[in-house]
């Protein structure tokens, strides 16, 4: 990928669960440039963050 795109950077994504609409594992890999307009794409909802909960998933990955 960087030596055919050669890209700024990159960014990755597995989608899981629910979203996981092909039945297997998949990954994507995007290549990136700087100022592209690349972003996630939310309702205008706020999303809140909860500490606890921050912290007791912080726990479990540590």
């Amino acid at each position: 990928m960087k030596e055919i795109y050669k890209p700024d950077g990159y960014s990755i994504m597995q989608n899981g669960g629910k979203f996981n609409d092909i039945g297997h594992y998949h990954l994507h890999i995007f290549p990136r440039y700087e100022n592209d307009g690349f972003g996630w794409k939310y309702n205008d909802d706020r999303k809140n963050v909860n500490a606890e909960i921050a912290k007791r998933i912080r726990e479990k990955i540590s």
